[in-house]
């Protein structure tokens, strides 16, 4: 075989195992669930943000969010989430967009339109609440919410 065509071999190679990862990285992204984007969030919220109740509760819920395929489902985990996190926690104005944002996650029955509603609650919730990891997290975070279909 020529210099020529062992090159062209390496070059179609290369170029192969550059899609295959493009390919994979591309399913992985796509792959992410919005309950599990939720239980990542959560994750990062800190235990004296949450209320008590939230200790008890939160392995069965955790599971749920592994699980959680339809809108439905996934608004009822959002909205337990959100009523366990303290005011305290919140920005001030999240006091005045409450009672509406619940009622978004009610009527919805997108995934895209949850994992927007998720935003504006993880933008409301203060940053002495969350993880310091969470910064470094965060815009990978909205990456993945933004691939929720």
């Amino acid at each position: 075989m020529s210099r020529q065509a062992l090159f062209s071999n390496k070059i179609m190679m290369l170029f192969a195992v550059l899609l295959g990862i493009f390919t994979s990285t591309q399913t992985l992204a796509a792959s992410k669930s919005l309950g599990s984007l939720l239980l990542t969030f959560e994750s990062n919220v800190k235990w004296e943000a949450v209320g008590n109740e939230w200790k008890q509760r939160r392995d069965s819920w955790v599971l749920e969010c592994q699980t959680a395929s339809k809108p439905a489902k996934v608004a009822s985990l959002l909205l337990e989430l959100e009523t366990a996190i303290q005011w305290k926690a919140v920005e001030p104005k999240w006091k005045a967009r409450r009672n509406n944002w619940i009622a978004e996650v009610r009527a919805t029955g997108s995934m895209r339109q949850l994992a927007s509603l998720l935003l504006e609650l993880e933008s409301n919730v203060k940053w002495a609440a969350v993880e310091a990891k969470w910064k470094n997290l965060r815009n990978g975070w909205i990456a993945d919410l933004s691939n929720v279909n």
